[in-house]
C-alpha cells in the first residue's frame, strides 16, 4: 500500500493534486460528438468558448479562459444501462421525479464532461453544470459522477444558471454511511473532496449512538473553513463550533494514524510526526469495526482524515458526538466570505421564499429566516434563526428560536423586527419537504 504522507503535506499548503471531475448527463434521444460541436459553435453563453474534435480519441474538447484560468472539459459517449431502483439511495435522488428516473432506464446513451477544477473550486462547479446544460439542454438527468453520482434535475441546472450563487459545499462531495447492524457503529466518509484539492473526510462512531444528529452539517463547516482557507491542516486543532458546553474544536487526523485511537482515544500531543507515522501501518486494527485497516482496499487507502473532537486542553481526543456536537444545538464557525455569499443567495431567491409564505400559510409548518445582528465592533455579526411572523416595508418581524451567544440585548422566545438587509439565510418546513435557497427549485417545479 503507498504511502500518503507527501499528500497529507501538501494538502496544508494548497498543492495537493486535484483528480477529474466527471459529469454525466442522460439525452433524451441519441447524439453525436459532431452535433454537441455544432450546439457549441451556434452558443452564446460562453463567447471566447473554442471546440476541436479528437476523432483518434473519440473526444471533443472545450476550452475558454476566464479570469486568467484556463477552463477545458473533454467530452466523451458512451452506453450504459440503469436500474432505476439502484438510484433511489443514490445523492440528490429525491430531487428528480420518479417517473424520470424509470424514463433514465430506457435511454443507454450517456455524455460524459470531465474536467479539473481550479483554485476557485465553487466557480468551476457552476461553470461545469453549466457546459452539461449547454450540451445537453434536453437531459433528463445529470450526474455528479464524481460526488457519488449526485443527480442532477433539468430543473436544478436551469435554476443554477438562472440565479448563480455559491453552492453549498456538500454539494461537492457525498458521505456514504457504513453502519455495522451487530454493534451499532457508523463510518461515514467522502467522495470527491479529492477534486477539490483535499483528502477525503471520515467519521467514525465507535459506540452507539440514537442519531448521527449534525455530524453531516459538521463535516460541511469543516470543509468549507478548508476550502476558504485553501488547505486541510493534519494533527492541528481547529475551532469549529459553540455548543452548550462552549467552544468545539476539531482536529483532522490522517487515517495511518487516527485508526490507532478510534477504541480508546488517545492524546494528541503524543502522536508521532506524519512523515514518522504514516508510511507504517502494520498495527492498525484490522477486523475490529467498520472503516479500520481491513476496510483499507482500492479507493479507500488514499488520502483521508478522520475527525475527532479535541477533549481537552492537554490534547485529549475524543468522539465527535460529544460535548454537544452529536445534538441539535450548534451553531458552526463560517468564514466571513461564507457568510457573505449565503446572505447574497438567500437575498437573490427570497422572492421564492416571500411568494410562498404568502401564498401557501396553511401549509407551511416552519418558516424560518436567519439573521445576521451586529454586535460589537468590527461588523461583527450573529447569525441567529427567526421564526417569521410577519414581512412589511422591507423588515421582517421574528421570534428568536435560539438563546444568542453574543448579542446580549436580544431573548429567545422574544419577537424583533430587522431590516432585510440583513437576512442572511432562510429555511421553510413544508409538506412536500424543507426547503432552502439551495433547493427551492424542486417546490418551484412542483407547483408550476
Amino acid at each position: 500500500m503507498e504511502s500518503n504522507k507527501q499528500a497529507y503535506l501538501a494538502a496544508a499548503n494548497n498543492s495537493l493534486f486535484k483528480t477529474d471531475s466527471e459529469f454525466v448527463a442522460t439525452p433524451p434521444q441519441p447524439v453525436t460528438l459532431e452535433a454537441l460541436q455544432a450546439r457549441v459553435e451556434g452558443q452564446t453563453l460562453f463567447p471566447e468558448l473554442l471546440s476541436r474534435l479528437d476523432e483518434e480519441k473519440e473526444e471533443l474538447h472545450l476550452t475558454f479562459t476566464a479570469d486568467g484560468e484556463l477552463y477545458l472539459y473533454r467530452v466523451s459517449l458512451f452506453s450504459c444501462e440503469h436500474d432505476p431502483s439502484a438510484l433511489e439511495y443514490v445523492p440528490g435522488a429525491r430531487s428528480v421525479a420518479p417517473e424520470v428516473l424509470s424514463e433514465m432506464a430506457g435511454y443507454r446513451q450517456r455524455i460524459s464532461v470531465t474536467t479539473r477544477f481550479s483554485n476557485d473550486v465553487f466557480l468551476s462547479w457552476q461553470q461545469a453544470i453549466k457546459i452539461v446544460g449547454l450540451l445537453v439542454p434536453d437531459l433528463l438527468v445529470a450526474q455528479d459522477a464524481s460526488a457519488g453520482g449526485r443527480l442532477f434535475s433539468r430543473e436544478r441546472l436551469l435554476f443554477e444558471a438562472r440565479f448563480p450563487a455559491r453552492p453549498r459545499a456538500d454539494t461537492l462531495y457525498a458521505i456514504h454511511a457504513v453502519h455495522d447492524d451487530e454493534n451499532d457503529h457508523y463510518w461515514l466518509h467522502t467522495h470527491g473532496l479529492r477534486r477539490l484539492g483535499l483528502p477525503e473526510c471520515e467519521v467514525i462512531i465507535h459506540q452507539p449512538v440514537e442519531s448521527l444528529g449534525s455530524i453531516g452539517y459538521m463535516i460541511e463547516a469543516f470543509v468549507n473553513i478548508c476550502i476558504d482557507d485553501r488547505g486541510m491542516y493534519c494533527n492541528e486543532p481547529l475551532m469549529l463550533a459553540r455548543t452548550h458546553e462552549g467552544e468545539q474544536y476539531i482536529v483532522a487526523i490522517p487515517w495511518e494514524q487516527g485508526l490507532s485511537v478510534v477504541e480508546h482515544g488517545g492524546n494528541l500531543n503524543l502522536l508521532p510526526e506524519i512523515a514518522e507515522r504514516v508510511g507504517d501501518i502494520s498495527d492498525l486494527p484490522s477486523g475490529r469495526f467498520s472503516g479500520d485497516l481491513a476496510d483499507r482496499e482500492d479507493e479507500h487507502n488514499g488520502p483521508s482524515c478522520l475527525l475527532f473532537r479535541l477533549a481537552d486542553e492537554r490534547g485529549g481526543i475524543g468522539s465527535v458526538i460529544d460535548g454537544g456536537l452529536g445534538g441539535d444545538q450548534v451553531m458552526f464557525m463560517k468564514s466571513i466570505a461564507l457568510s457573505d455569499s449565503d446572505a447574497q443567495k438567500a437575498q437573490m431567491r427570497w422572492p421564492y421564499f416571500q411568494h410562498i409564505f404568502e401564498t401557501q400559510q396553511n401549509e407551511i409548518s416552519a418558516p424560518l429566516v436567519k439573521i445576521g445582528v451586529p454586535y460589537g465592533d468590527d461588523d461583527k455579526r450573529e447569525h441567529m434563526w427567526f421564526m417569521l411572523q410577519n414581512i412589511a416595508d422591507e423588515q421582517l418581524t421574528g421570534v428568536l428560536t435560539n438563546q444568542p451567544y453574543y448579542v446580549h440585548h436580544m431573548q429567545e422566545g422574544e419577537q424583533y423586527t430587522l431590516p432585510f438587509t440583513l437576512l442572511s439565510d432562510w429555511r421553510i418546513y413544508h409538506p412536500r419537504g424543507v426547503f432552502t435557497p439551495d433547493n427551492i427549485f424542486e417546490l418551484i417545479s412542483h407547483s408550476s
